[in-house]
């Protein structure tokens, strides 16, 4: 009898794949994706979420050789928009406010993140990293669970998700657990992909 492997052993399998196509890519890769992937982010503020002109979007400080939401954060604070970091505090998700040129500490994980003190806010978008996706926007990361915990707590509210990612990231399905919390768009350095509902 063949047994079948469980989807945390899937979800593994899976992630070593595309961490390894992602450090496969190099520097000036890299830099053009987070270029053009901000320039994508810029538009759709511009024209589709332009209704949104005073709302809060939470980014992330980049870590390994993830792509680099900076340029897109930079566009958006330019055009007015106000910026949040995440924030790990035990087992939860936070985000704190976040200017340009803040003072940032070192968090879990190698990144950066604002002062335990700095005012939290509640995000209308949030731009979310991660290891893979699929077709369907269905999101694999590290396997911490902190952006599924913190999603699921928003319910009805919960804010508008952009996965950023590399196209070499992109998996042809991803194994789905109950928890897991689907991206409503993943935007890459030449696609922008919807969930279809």
């Amino acid at each position: 009898m063949t047994s079948h492997p469980s989807i945390s052993d899937q979800k593994s399998r899976l992630r070593h794949l595309a961490l390894e196509r992602r450090a496969s890519l190099t520097d000036s890769e890299r830099l053009e994706a987070s270029r053009r992937i901000g320039g994508t982010v810029a538009h759709l503020f511009s024209t589709e979420f332009a209704n949104h002109p005073q709302a809060i979007v939470a980014g992330y400080w980049p870590i390994r050789d993830e792509i680099d939401p900076r340029p897109a954060m930079t566009a958006l604070e330019q055009a007015g928009y106000s910026l949040a970091l995440p924030v790990i505090a035990g087992d939860s998700l936070h985000f704190h406010r976040y200017r340009t040129g803040d003072m940032l500490v070192k968090g879990r994980f190698n990144t950066r993140e604002p002062a335990a003190d700095s005012p939290i806010v509640t995000p209308a978008f949030v731009l979310v990293p991660l290891v893979a996706f699929d077709g369907q926007c269905q999101r694999l990361g590290y396997g911490a669970g902190f952006y599924d915990r913190m999603l699921a707590g928003f319910g009805a509210a919960r804010p508008l998700t952009l996965g950023l990612a590399y196209e070499c990231q992109c998996l042809p399905e991803l194994p789905v657990d109950g928890h897991d919390q689907p991206l409503d768009l993943v935007v890459t350095e030449s696609d922008l992909r919807r969930r279809r509902i």
